[in-house]
């Protein structure tokens, strides 16, 4: 998106209830997050990962009900803020169901047990500082 403009998709969900919106990309400048004509949030300012490892803003929380909605990425014209005149580099938005009980799905292991993580199967794994 390197100039002011909306962008717009529709899809079905298969059931209501908590879900999360994750945007994937590069955005620098401010744009507005929309779902069926509503406000979701208001991401810019970045700038993590690249085109081949894209980074994802934190998830924005939503509870729709089933069945058809309507996002929306809005990009207002460019003002004299710093990083405003930029392109926002939109790789992905996606929808997950959110979790009642996300302990069920992070597994926190010390560094001194990571053998303990062979032999199965996950969806990501992330080394951090304690």
């Amino acid at each position: 998106m390197s100039s002011a403009g909306t962008l717009s998709a529709g899809f079905q969900l298969p059931a209501g209830g908590a879900w999360l919106v994750w945007v994937q990309g590069q955005i620098m400048p401010t744009v507005e997050l929309g779902l069926d004509g509503r406000s979701l949030a208001s991401i810019g300012g970045q700038l993590s990962g690249n085109s081949l490892v894209p980074d994802a803003v934190p998830p924005i929380p939503v509870r729709p009900a089933a069945g058809a909605h309507r996002i929306t990425v809005t990009r207002r014209a460019a003002t004299l803020a710093p990083g405003d005149g930029g392109s926002a580099v939109l790789d992905a938005i996606f929808l997950t169901p959110a979790s009642s009980d996300p302990g069920g799905r992070l597994r926190i292991t010390p560094a001194s047990r990571w053998s303990s993580l062979c032999g199965r199967r996950y969806q990501w794994i992330e080394a951090s500082r304690g």
